[in-house]
């Protein structure tokens, strides 16, 4: 497993000591934590540190991320955290989080798998929505593990907002030895909104990977991956605010280049359509780099040209699509008119 603190590593050397304070105490589940007060104490100081500790530590689910507690006084901090479980509860539900974690893991070749591959094992399984524990029945935890935006939310209700998402993806990530930290950024879509993703590094390069729209975006028998490994220029026409400190370039593990289904405008996608066609390809995703159309547009287009293509093999069948018009990105299916 990969211990991948990048925000403590954005802290200077007082708020490191604060950070690992914290650390320390809530790992022991102390009600209060104390540690002396720099000469330069401010109160942005323990702040930084707490944010810090609660991006980069995601089994840290039972602590309240949104409320901080703590006092100055002659030259002594001291911090008192806000649990939403008491200390025999969190013993209980370690136990079903590494259970879980195990199941997941267990179906990923860390030795023989590439990292693109486990991390498109640990998407596929987020998006797909099927990770939740029957055991998680009581109401009052499943409202306190919401509100701590965390990997128990996944687990009791298949999905998290997206801080709880992107946590439980660092999480997995990081238990395949895959380096990756949480986002905080806003949605520049319909009037923005606070919004979590994950930075990760595969093969030495840096991606933005949203889960949480992704998962949005799929249902049985489809997965998404309109935000699967993007680079800043994808990613920002539809997110924006995120903290400087990684700079991704990269197009290389971007899901539809790795498949061969990146195109340069629609004429490229209809050829590389026409051969697959001919193959027995019923079903087609793609990202357009330049479409030149509004994708709504595009989709009607490549819609009648797949029944034309066809002859008279389309009697009997239509199309189903959907599109993304920010990220340039569709999929559609032929399937029986009847």
């Amino acid at each position: 497993m990969i211990v991948d603190r990048f925000y403590y590593y954005r802290l200077n050397e007082y708020e490191k000591t604060i950070y690992m304070n914290l650390y320390h105490g809530v790992k022991e589940f102390k009600k209060e934590i104390q540690f002396a007060a720099d000469p330069l104490f401010t109160k942005g100081v323990v702040e930084n540190a707490f944010r810090a500790l609660t991006l980069d530590n995601p089994l840290f689910y039972y602590l309240d991320p949104a409320h901080l507690k703590y006092t100055n006084d002659a030259g002594i901090v001291k911090v008192w955290p806000t649990y939403f479980l008491y200390k025999g509860q969190v013993e209980e539900n370690d136990h079903k989080v590494q259970q879980w974690m195990n199941r997941i893991l267990g179906k990923i070749d860390i030795y023989h798998m590439s990292e693109l591959e486990r991390e498109v094992r640990i998407h596929d399984y987020l998006c797909a929505g099927d990770s939740c524990e029957p055991e998680y029945k009581d109401k009052g935890f499943q409202e306190r593990a919401g509100a701590a935006r965390s990997v128990v939310e996944i687990l009791k209700k298949n999905r998290a907002v997206s801080e709880g998402t992107a946590k439980t993806a660092k999480l997995l990530l990081n238990m395949a030895n895959i380096r990756c930290s949480v986002v905080i950024g806003r949605s520049a879509m319909n009037g923005g909104g606070g919004h979590a993703w994950n930075i990760v590094r595969i093969d030495g390069k840096a991606y933005h990977l949203d889960v949480t729209w992704d998962a949005g975006s799929s249902h049985k028998g489809h997965i998404c991956y309109d935000y699967f490994n993007l680079p800043d220029e994808m990613i920002g026409l539809d997110h924006e605010k995120w903290p400087a400190g990684q700079k991704c370039a990269s197009w290389d593990a971007n899901y539809f280049v790795v498949s061969g289904n990146f195109f340069r405008d629609v004429q490229q996608l209809k050829e590389s359509a026409a051969s697959a066609l001919a193959r027995g390809m019923r079903f087609f995703s793609f990202r357009i780099w330049e479409p030149g159309m509004p994708m709504h547009e595009v989709m009607a287009g490549f819609s009648r040209f797949l029944l034309r293509e066809l002859g008279e093999d389309a009697r009997g069948l239509r199309t189903e699509f959907s599109y993304n018009e920010e990220q340039k990105t569709g999929y559609i299916r032929l399937v029986s008119a009847e």
